[in-house]
Formats: structure tokens, sequence, C-alpha cells
């Protein structure tokens, strides 16, 4: 075991791993040349197209690795890395919410896709939304996971840095340093994986030590438009809100308001065993819950 930490990066073990997991379901990675991005995907599976749009933290295969063996044998599955995570970058500085929705746009029209469900957890689910409202036409079935798009105050957001002592967000979410990380956890699971503390500088040193002012700016751009008078409307798609109850960045009361504020053609799911990432910490139930939603006849 000494010599494995001397010699293998704990890292580059477990990405090969859920690589492994995208390769096994069938999808294959794709570097793809769009007119205002470079940008990494994965594609693969049969049958009508689902999106799956990462949070913040890691890039596309350590966050949806639970969800591609479920669903790619009933979906045609698109699961990228959002712009300055994992192998995404823009051709011309820009860190804004626009441009990620621009960026999405850009892949489904390189893929042939007209419509397509999609899901986000996060930051992710921002986009998503910013897509269903920009592109209505583009989007069936939207599914957001903890994601608090809709009526999210300046309120919410002073209670939240002030709970966890920080000034930023961004302290949160780009950890500045192995103990950051081992936060990080504890806000995403309920139930937080074992995580050896040999192997977190090295986690740590590949997820989250680059593009840092990029991905700061993301947040930044993210809270310029919560902070402002006006909310996005209400969205004419059938919407899916699930949330973890124990989620301690965003409580589950956000989950009831961004349901309700969708109004009659959302629904709320709470899942009782995780935090802010259920759809790794309750894989089962989440992948059933969203292939049951989708699979749904009507619009």
């Amino acid at each position: 075991m000494f010599a494995l930490r001397l010699t293998r990066s704990p890292y580059k073990l477990q990405a090969r791993q859920y690589r492994r997991k995208f390769q096994g379901a069938g999808l294959v990675e794709h570097q793809i040349a769009l007119p205002s991005a470079s940008v990494r995907c994965w594609i693969g599976g049969e049958g009508p197209p689902l999106l799956l749009l990462q949070g913040f933290g890691a890039n596309a295969t350590w966050q949806w690795y639970g969800q591609v063996g479920h669903f790619a044998s009933s979906r045609r599955l698109l699961v990228p890395d959002l712009l300055h995570f994992g192998g995404s970058v823009p051709r011309k500085p820009d860190c804004t919410l626009e441009a990620q929705v621009s960026m999405i746009r850009e892949l489904l029209d390189h893929n042939g896709i007209t419509r397509c469900d999609v899901a986000g957890v996060s930051y992710g689910g921002f986009v998503a939304l910013g897509l269903a409202h920009e592109h209505p036409e583009r989007v069936r079935r939207v599914v957001f996971v903890d994601s608090p798009g809709l009526g999210y105050t300046e309120d919410d957001y002073q209670s939240m840095i002030s709970k966890f002592g920080v000034g930023h967000i961004g302290d949160l979410l780009l950890p500045q340093s192995p103990d950051g990380l081992k936060r990080l956890l504890q806000i995403a699971w309920h139930r937080p994986p074992w995580a050896p503390s040999f192997a977190l500088p090295d986690v740590h040193r590949n997820l989250f030590a680059d593009r840092i002012a990029e991905k700061r700016a993301l947040l930044d751009n993210l809270l310029s438009q919560l902070r402002g008078p006006e909310q996005v409307p209400s969205l004419p798609h059938r919407t899916m809100v699930v949330w973890g109850k124990h989620d301690p960045l965003f409580p589950v009361a956000l989950g009831d308001r961004m349901a309700t504020m969708l109004g009659r053609r959302a629904e709320l799911v709470v899942l009782d065993k995780s935090a802010h990432t259920p759809n790794m910490e309750e894989v089962g139930r989440f992948n059933r819950l969203v292939e049951g939603f989708i699979q749904r006849q009507g619009d």
C-alpha cells in the first residue's frame, strides 16, 4: 500500500474507474469543435436524447458516473463538461451563464438534436433553466437537482455564506486546500464516502487547482443575476425538482419554493438520505425517479 501511494495517483485511479463506467455503458468521449468553444462530451446510448449537465466541482465523469449505465440502454446520452471544467474551453474569454447556454445549443445542433430532456445538478440546473427559458423549443422536460434557479434571493445567499463563515460561495465550491476539499465532501454528501488523507492533496491538485479565476467569475456572474430584481419567468415545460433533504448549501425549503414558482407542471421530490448531490448518494432511487418522469407520455 505504501508503494502504491508513492507510485500511483489516487486521482488517476479514480478517474480511470469513472471513465470505464462511461465506456462500459457504450459512451464514447469526443472533443468537439463548436463555433464558440472546444467541448469534451461523452455520447452514446440509444433512444430519445437526454442531456446531463454537471455542477461545480470536477467534471462530467465525476458527477454522472452513477447514471450513464442506467440510462444508456433507453436514451441517447450527451454528457458534456461545462465551459471551464474538464476538457471544455471557450474560444474567447467568457465566464457567463449565457455562454454556457449558447455552447449547449451549439452542441445540440452539432449532434442533430432538435429537442431533448435535460437534467442539471446545482450549477448545471441554472444552465438547464437558461436553456429552457431561451430556447424552449429545444427542451421537452427538465429535472432540476438541488438547484434553486427561481426565487433565490440576496437574503438566502447571505444566510448561506454566514452559516459557513465565508465571504463568498467560491470559498466553499473552489477549495483552496485539501482541508477545503474535505469540507466540500461534507456539503455534497449526507454520509461522505471515505477519503484517505493521503489522497486528498492529489485529488485537490488535479480537480480544483486550475482555472480558479474563471470558475470564480462564473459564480460572480451567477450571483449578479440572482441579486437582480427580476426573476426568470416560469417555464411551460413539465419539470421535476429533486432535492436532498440534508442539503446544507441550499436547504430543502428552496426546492419547495422552486417547485411552487414553476407552477402546476412541476413536482418536488425530496430524497431523505442525501445532501447536495442525491444523484451520487441515492443513485438507484434517483435513477428510477428520473426515468419514470421522462418516460411518461405527453408533454
